[in-house]
């Protein structure tokens, strides 16, 4: 994703500058609701949470030019450093803390990382919390809305074959303050009347006879 096409998120410092007006220009982040955190120049907050930096910028124009001719409002995200930090943990040959700062895809994500481990069982579960990120929604076409914040939670499951085969959604888009786990393998106890008693590590095609 381009810094043209990026969005606003939680942690990020935006700069906005009115043209030939010094004395309207900001700099600053967002609170907690998604609102520009302290924009006093103007009587209506401004809602920035998952909106392009244009969009930002039309919606301080709109309000400016009640009392401004034609104000000309430019808008850039200048850090994108303290964005949530997403974690990469489990069955990975290399566990890892990240930040998303570009479209990447949890087949990527794991390549970057080496690769699951030997130990690896056979699902993958990356847990996105509530108002972490930005996602695309069912109304992200319109000018207005681009992106939203999911208001719960949420859980994927994802089989490491599925993945592996290019199934149809088995590989998404990772987005900031994910948290994706690949499951090890369980451990099977042999007992009992058998030749060679011990520990087996579960696998998906493990059955009574092998």
């Amino acid at each position: 994703m381009s810094d043209a096409d990026d969005l606003v998120h939680h942690g990020d410092i935006l700069d906005i500058d009115i043209v030939g007006s010094f004395e309207f220009d900001w700099r600053g982040g967002i609170t907690p609701e998604g609102f520009l955190n302290g924009y006093d120049r103007i009587a209506e907050p401004i809602f920035a949470l998952c909106k392009s930096e244009s969009q930002v910028a039309d919606s301080i124009s709109m309000q400016l030019g009640k009392i401004l001719r034609q104000p000309v409002v430019i808008v850039r995200i200048i850090d994108r450093t303290k964005r949530p930090i997403g974690i990469l943990t489990g069955a990975i040959k290399t566990p890892q803390r990240f930040r998303v700062l570009r479209d990447v895809s949890l087949r990527e994500l794991l390549i970057l990382s080496g690769g699951v481990g030997d130990n690896a069982g056979g699902g993958i579960q990356i847990f996105r919390s509530r108002d972490a990120s930005c996602s695309e929604g069912p109304d992200a076409s319109r000018d207005d809305s681009p992106g939203t914040t999911a208001n719960f939670s949420q859980t994927m499951n994802i089989r490491i074959a599925d993945l592996l085969a290019g199934a149809e959604g088995a590989n998404p888009k990772i987005l900031s303050g994910d948290i994706i786990t690949v499951f090890e393998t369980l451990p099977v106890f042999v007992v009992g009347g058998v030749r060679n008693p011990g520990q087996l590590e579960y696998r998906d095609n493990l059955t009574l006879s092998r």
